[in-house]
């Protein structure tokens, strides 16, 4: 008797086991299906040559921590005129991370008076 009760027992473990597996499967799948969509962060910076780094890799690693690692968001840093090494750091950056992108204060308001 107590032997058919272990065995018993064992299997619903095991059957709950593969249903969970296939649960967190299925909502993983359709998460990565949700965030298809394009994600762009706008970062404005000014004179920012020593801190300007560590701006951007916090971004990241907060966007990781928050998302679960699965997605990268595109990274805009828009330049407002800088007088430092600001530009040269970042375009470096952009050289490390294919996500990351510089422009300037003008071409980031051109583009947001083509979009509407």
């Amino acid at each position: 008797m107590l032997q058919v009760f272990f065995k018993t027992f064992i299997t619903f473990f095991c059957i709950y086991g593969v249903i969970e597996i296939f649960s967190k499967l299925l909502t993983i799948f359709k998460e990565e299906r949700k965030e298809k969509r394009e994600i762009f962060i706008f970062i404005h910076v000014r004179n920012l040559e020593h801190s300007l780094e560590y701006i951007i890799r916090s971004t990241i690693f907060d966007y990781f921590m928050k998302h679960g690692g699965r997605t990268v968001p595109n990274i805009v840093v828009v330049d407002k005129g800088s007088e430092d090494r600001t530009e040269e750091i970042c375009k470096n950056l952009c050289r490390d991370y294919e996500f990351l992108y510089y422009t300037t204060e003008e071409e980031y308001q051109s583009f947001k008076n083509e979009i509407g």
